[in-house]
């Protein structure tokens, strides 16, 4: 480092001003900068941390534009391609904070940080390597500048080598696969050549020796600003990088993942762009072996309904995007073509991506009867992961669902142990409270039962045990139903007593009419106020809907709770109590009201409105908490109203047929 190597006293007054300088520099404190860079103008281009950041990395990362665009004044265009050791420019860092000033003035002064990014290994894996192997393929391009240095050509700029390197012979042999990056080569023998610039040596390679050996193999990513920017999803700084950024300089595992990274931040203008400069991206695979379009399957609201114009607006694009992305990967041919189909198809089911999945069927129907590793097709990963949407497509497509229905997988589930099975935490979890989620179940359970011959109900697993779709649902479920049973009941429990507290209140209110009776008739005192009508039905209202949620909280309390009552019964209880509880908290607040403007309306007007004010708090505080409750309890009601047939959508393309 750089400060190891500075002496003593000078040492010291190096780190004070480099301190000094690195706290202006955070703050964004110019004039402190400049009175330091006035004595020590060196500085401006020195490293002033550990890591080797200059001022120019310290002040982008904290975001200081005006400090930024100073300091660039003092500095030459070479600066600006300055690293820390961790191979990062000053560019990088303004990249993450996102602020496009400061990238703008940056590239202004030299684009050519927009290419230099940090190296890092993404993973690690042993591969067999042989002991002579021959390289076959590739391409060679001509380094941008080669240099002389101690009488020898030195390579600067970039080198893309082959991902395994091994010493042979006193020789660097290059072995096959994909891409790494490296600083440089230096010719070292006789026998080798000095080539420069971007090596690229072709995946295939053929083998000399029948006894390969075990070597590591590093995949390596280069982050460059634009990539660094799209991961951490800075819209504006990634359009701006990716029009200053020379494309063609990109490698192809660079520009995949700088799609893919579009495509999970939602930027698909910029994707298409991308895809659009290189449309055999479609079928290229990123580092973790997956493609763009399995990054759109996993993102099921991405071209589905639209509310608003933006929304609408990047919702169209990813419609573009995807029937561009297929229209490449129809291209492939024989298992190539299935190979890339199945990385996003069954992963389209799983996440519950109809519209991507309507529009790959709809060109190529046979989709319809691909299955997976384990012989599931996609409405079988559809059940199995309780995506309604596009197990609804399954109404759809005719005589072909009693042929795709008879599929079974390697333990000889058929498509209705899988709708036995307890479905993932996270479509569980969308609706509140194990009774709830146990109905959903049950539900699904019942739909699956209707479209299966009625021998799938016996038919067994290959297992030990030989289950049947009812033995699974009942012992997957049987957790799921004892807790179901204690949420019910913990709920009608405390709405219950609720409800009892309003039944007490308004019915002894019914007889202590605010203002008193006449003495000699009793007849209420307020009797022909209209105010007086409003509480006498407000009072009512809440007294027979206290009773009526008493009633059915009651209910739920002596029910059997069997699986069958999670369907329709308990779930139709808890809506009717709930609903009638909100309804009894509405009327006391407004017999209370009335009874305000009764009483205190002739001498102090302005109070009971205070009053009133005061007392809808709680009341709304109550229905805010409990809303959500409501909600799912009504939607998970009339939930048998998601599953079944829907609007064609599969080969019908309403007015206007539109051809692939």
């Amino acid at each position: 480092m750089l400060l190891q190597k500075i002496p003593g006293q000078e040492r010291f007054q190096y780190l004070n001003s480099c301190v000094l300088l690195y706290q202006a520099a955070f703050k964004g404190n110019w004039q402190e900068a400049k009175a330091l860079l006035d004595i020590y103008p060196d500085i401006v281009r020195k490293p002033i941390t550990e890591g080797e950041d200059t001022a120019l990395h310290i002040a982008a990362a904290a975001n200081h534009p005006n400090f930024v665009k100073e300091l660039l004044k003092l500095m030459k265009k070479e600066d600006l391609e300055l690293k820390n050791n961790y191979e990062q420019t000053a560019l990088y860092f303004a990249a993450a904070s996102g602020n496009v000033i400061i990238a703008e003035e940056m590239v202004e002064k030299n684009d050519k940080p927009t290419l230099i990014g940090r190296e890092v290994i993404i993973a690690e894996e042993m591969v067999e390597k042989n002991d002579e192997p021959t390289l076959t393929g590739g391409e060679v391009i001509i380094a941008e500048e080669i240099v002389e240095k101690n009488d020898k050509p030195t390579l600067i700029g970039e080198v893309i080598i082959a991902e395994e390197m091994v010493e042979k012979n006193d020789k660097r042999t290059l072995i096959g696969g994909e891409v790494i990056i490296a600083e440089g080569m230096l010719e070292n023998n006789d026998k080798r050549t000095l080539i420069g610039g971007e090596v690229i040596i072709a995946e295939e390679m053929v083998e000399k020796k029948e006894k390969p050996t075990l070597i590591r193999r590093e995949k390596r990513m280069k982050y460059t600003p634009l990539y660094i920017a799209a991961l951490l999803g800075r819209r504006e700084m990634v359009s701006f990088l990716f029009g200053v950024t020379p494309f063609k300089d990109l490698s192809r595992g660079e520009r995949i993942e700088l799609l893919v990274a579009t495509i999970s931040y939602d930027f698909y203008d910029i994707a298409l762009k991308i895809m659009k400069k290189d449309e055999l991206l479609a079928t290229t695979k990123d580092i973790n072996n997956k493609t763009a379009l399995y990054e759109l399957a996993r993102k099921p609201f991405a071209i589905g309904s639209k509310r608003i114009y933006k929304k609408a607006l990047m919702q169209t694009l990813a419609r573009q995007l995807v029937e561009g992305l297929w229209r490449e990967v129809r291209l492939l041919q024989g298992e190539q073509f299935y190979d890339h189909v199945k990385t996003f198809l069954f992963e389209a089911a799983k996440m519950g991506n109809a519209e991507l999945l309507i529009i790959v069927i709809r060109s190529y129907p046979d989709l319809i009867w691909t299955t997976d590793a384990k012989c599931r097709s996609i409405f079988h990963i559809a059940v199995l992961n309780r995506q309604e949407t596009v197990f609804n497509l399954i109404y759809e497509i005719g005589a072909i669902k009693d042929m795709v229905l008879h599929y079974v997988d390697e333990e000889n589930y058929n498509i209705l142990h899988l709708a036995g099975k307890l479905a993932p935490s996270s479509r569980l979890n969308m609706v509140s409270g194990a009774a709830l989620q146990m109905q959903r179940e049950f539900l699904w359970f019942k739909e699956v039962e209707k479209i299966v011959p009625p021998s799938y109900l016996q038919k067994k697993s290959i297992d030990k045990e030989g289950k049947t779709p009812w033995d699974l649902f009942t012992e997957t479920h049987n957790d799921l139903k004892t807790r179901g049973e204690t949420w019910m009941k913990d709920t009608a429990n405390y709405c219950m007593v609720v409800a009892t507290l309003i039944a007490t209140v308004v019915f002894a209110a019914a007889f202590t009419v605010p203002g008193g009776n006449k003495g000699d008739t009793g007849i209420p005192v307020f009797l022909k106020s209209k105010w007086f009508m409003v509480f006498f039905i407000s009072d009512t209202v809440a007294l027979l809907c206290s009773s009526t949620s008493i009633l059915m909280f009651l209910s739920i309390l002596t029910s059997r709770f069997a699986e069958e009552d999670f369907l329709c019964a308990l779930p139709g209880k808890l809506v009717v109590g709930l609903t009638a509880l909100f309804m009894s908290i509405g009327g006391m607040v407004a017999a209370f009201s009335a009874t305000c403007f009764l009483v205190y309306e002739s001498e102090i007007s302005w109070l009971p409105i205070v009053i009133i004010a005061s007392a809808g708090f709680p009341v709304a505080l109550f229905v805010l908490l409990h809303r959500q409750l409501w909600v799912d309890a009504i939607h998970s009601y009339w939930s048998g109203l998601l599953l079944g047939p829907s609007k064609r959508r599969f080969f019908f393309f309403g007015r206007k047929r539109r051809l692939f």
